[in-house]
């Protein structure tokens, strides 16, 4: 793959050609021994919200903020089975949700459970709902045999925890931030993923490294701008780079 582009000197050509790869375990290691420099990361950071009982781990649901998007996570546990989700688009998992088992109930919590466990063990069900979610439609045919879904639209979410949290008085009108106030939710835990790092080797590959989703497998951008006669030599030099790095190349 290359694209076109001029330098600056008008009688000169260059593409720049790219490979990808996966990285393995040796891989950044040796990337920093041969000098790369890193320019910049992205870095995604999502607040995950509940109340001071954990009441909706309690009830297998998931709240949490990801920049200015929220979502929530409702499984199909026992508690759960007289709610449907709402018409519209929901997202969907078809493995099986891990049931917490936190508390019988509001009271029990209180007086029997250890609120750091409680978080503890909720922290360790966030990624398996976030990692196995796909977007579907309502009212697909599949949508009876979910065992978990999840709302994106703040409406929806503010009347679904409004019902479960019995909270009282009047919501269609409240931003998500004030709902939070009145029903007693507040953040217990941000988790920061770095999804992209972008290295300089030498004075000539640029390369991006790639982190998808929740997964720890890594794919590798390696790009090289040559001159646009010296193509086939710039894919040698890739290839070679490569082996050094102990890039693997992915197939098409």
């Amino acid at each position: 793959m290359f694209n076109k582009q001029k330098t600056y000197d008008d009688t000169m050509h260059t593409v720049r050609i790219q490979q990808t790869y996966w990285v393995k375990d040796t891989s950044e290691e040796k990337m920093l021994a041969l000098g790369a420099v890193q320019l910049g990361k992205v870095v995604e950071q999502v607040d995950y919200y509940d109340t001071d009982l954990y009441d909706l781990a309690a009830t297998e649901m998931w709240l949490s903020k990801m920049g200015r998007e929220w979502k929530l996570i409702v499984g199909k546990g026992p508690q759960n089975k007289s709610q449907d989700p709402p018409k519209g688009k929901v997202q969907t998992s078809h493995l099986r949700t891990q049931k917490l088992n936190l508390v019988e109930g509001k009271s029990q919590t209180s007086e029997t459970s250890d609120p750091r466990t409680l978080e503890s063990q909720k922290k360790d069900s966030i990624n398996d709902q976030n990692k196995n979610a796909t977007t579907v439609s309502n009212e697909r045919k599949g949508t009876k045999a979910l065992t978990c879904y999840a709302l994106e639209q703040e409406k929806e979410m503010i009347a679904f925890l409004s019902q479960v949290l019995h909270v009282q008085g009047e919501t269609n009108n409240m931003t998500m931030e004030v709902f939070l106030q009145v029903a007693g939710i507040q953040r217990y835990a941000t988790i920061s993923n770095v999804t992209q790092e972008t290295f300089r080797l030498t004075d000539d590959y640029t390369i991006r490294l790639k982190t998808e989703g929740t997964t720890t497998k890594k794919t590798a951008v390696v790009l090289l701008d040559v001159d646009i006669e010296n193509v086939a030599q710039g894919f040698q030099r890739l290839e070679q780079l490569a082996k050094e790095l102990d890039l693997q190349l992915q197939s098409v």
